[in-house]
């Protein structure tokens, strides 16, 4: 509920000037992977790794209704996996303001249907233990439940 509450309250102080995130809720799930831009553009490696997870398991991502935001401090990029359409780069701020105000250098965040924070991990998140979250979810097993 906590979560919940301040998720809401970080979207609509920030909607003026970022995606607005809110627009996901009930229809999908986001996946945010942000990262620090050190000097001259130097980005951790966790975030090249982790992209390239994420886009060689789309299929299952698609699968599960999940989004992507990639996120620096200054841009963000949307990658629809339903669709596997990428936005160019936005300029913006607000996501990696709200998103990451313990400044970690890498962090990716997985926020559920009902738009509540459903994990938070500081390295590299596999696939595997992403899927095994969201599969464990009541609403995704009523969804693979109502496909059999």
């Amino acid at each position: 509920m906590k979560y919940s509450f301040f998720l809401l309250l970080i979207l609509f102080m920030h909607s003026t000037n970022a995606q607005d995130l809110s627009k996901h809720q009930w229809n999908d799930r986001i996946l945010l992977v942000l990262s620090e831009d050190f000097e001259n553009s130097k980005i951790p490696l966790e975030f090249f790794n982790q992209i390239k997870e994420l886009k060689e398991n789309r299929d299952g991502f698609k699968d599960r209704k999940v989004v992507i935001y990639n996120v620096l401090p200054t841009e963000y990029q949307f990658i629809n996996t339903i669709n596997r359409k990428e936005t160019d780069w936005i300029q913006s701020d607000s996501l990696f303001i709200s998103f990451n105000q313990e400044k970690a250098p890498f962090k990716v965040i997985l926020i559920g249907l009902d738009s509540t924070i459903k994990a938070t991990q500081t390295d590299f998140f596999s696939s595997k233990e992403l899927f095994a979250i969201i599969d464990g979810m009541p609403m995704r097993k009523a969804e693979m439940k109502s496909r059999n």
